[in-house]
């Protein structure tokens, strides 16, 4: 507002006082034409002379300026030149002024605006951040929480963990004590001399029987079975125990915890290979390296699941006669004589 008023009156000054060069002349005497010289006569005016009637009339200095500034009006005399370039110069300067004033103005709103926008920027942002931080302390205590919960499931998993191992081996002692038990109760015969000649005697081929009872408190059904009566030596030890693949066993009925003949497996196993006629032929082959051996193995079922059994229940052998006792004795790799 003060700019306009400024402009204002410097317009309103040129315009209402125009210049007056007569009156300066007569109040600013020329010093240097005015001095006098010392030896110099005064100048006389000169006096136009005037022919006719009025010959003898002289005029003025006044008079001559007056007549002279009659001659044009005033807005076209050239003093006025320089004030019309002025009201020009004010003018462009007016509006310069005004572009200026209006581009000020519209920077002065952006730069509020953007003073503004900086403020809700900061502002939301500081919201954003206490936000945040109020997400990460929340996080912080839900995840201590969370780590409480954790511990205290891990610690009731290992007690859960406890007690299930515990109720299976509670469960696994359970089934032990009350489970089938298979069992070699007797090997026939007892003793080769004699029965090997006996046996040759009579045209036969020497073989064996294996009796199994069952030593446990609850049924037992026989599903499978086999028996192998071969001679042996020490290189046939490095090679593993040969079973085949033997069928189902066909005997359905199941065999009774009790020590009655009914309730016995008897299993008939005959000579395989070069057979021998008596009891130092026997000898001999001991002596070269050979020996009888009698292996096989009884898998059966009872009543409880083989879910909690590591493996199904059954029973593997394997004995060497020995000459020394004259009898039968365990004999066999790792595995060859075990009960599950």
């Amino acid at each position: 507002m003060l700019k306009y008023l400024a402009i204002a009156s410097v317009l309103g000054a040129f315009l209402l006082r125009g210049p007056d060069l007569s009156k300066k002349q007569e109040s600013a005497p020329h010093t240097a034409h005015n001095v006098p010289h010392a030896n110099a006569q005064p100048a006389q005016p000169a006096i136009p002379i005037v022919y006719g009637t009025d010959c003898c009339k002289t005029e003025s200095p006044k008079s001559q300026n007056a007549s002279q500034e009659k001659l044009l009006p005033w807005p076209l005399r050239p003093e006025w030149v320089i004030v019309y370039v002025t009201i020009g110069y004010a003018i462009i300067a007016w509006f310069t002024l005004r572009s200026i004033s209006r581009q000020a103005d519209y920077m002065e709103r952006q730069g509020a605006d953007f003073r503004e926008s900086n403020a809700a920027t900061a502002l939301a942002a500081q919201e954003t951040l206490s936000a945040i931080k109020r997400q990460a302390d929340s996080m912080d205590t839900q995840t201590g929480h969370l780590a409480s919960q954790i511990a205290e499931m891990q610690a009731q998993t290992a007690v859960a963990k406890t007690s299930a191992e515990n109720a299976l081996l509670n469960a696994k002692a359970l089934i032990n004590s009350e489970r089938a038990w298979i069992m070699i109760e007797t090997i026939w015969p007892h003793s080769i001399d004699q029965t090997v000649e006996k046996q040759m005697a009579m045209g036969k081929r020497f073989f064996a029987i294996i009796e199994f009872q069952n030593y446990g408190n609850t049924p037992a059904w026989i599903t499978q079975s086999c028996a192998f009566l071969k001679l042996w030596n020490d290189e046939m030890f490095k090679n593993p125990l040969d079973y085949g693949n033997p069928p189902p066993h066909p005997n359905q009925y199941p065999l009774s915890p009790g020590g009655t003949e009914r309730n016995k497996l008897s299993i008939r196993v005959e000579w395989e290979g070069g057979g021998f006629g008596n009891f130092a032929e026997l000898r001999k082959m001991k002596e070269e390296g050979s020996y009888p051996i009698l292996y096989g193995f009884v898998k059966y079922r009872d009543p409880f699941p083989n879910t909690i059994r590591e493996r199904d229940p059954g029973i593997s052998f394997c004995y060497r006669y020995d000459l020394q006792s004259n009898g039968w004795i365990p004999w066999g790799p790792s595995g060859a004589n075990e009960s599950t």
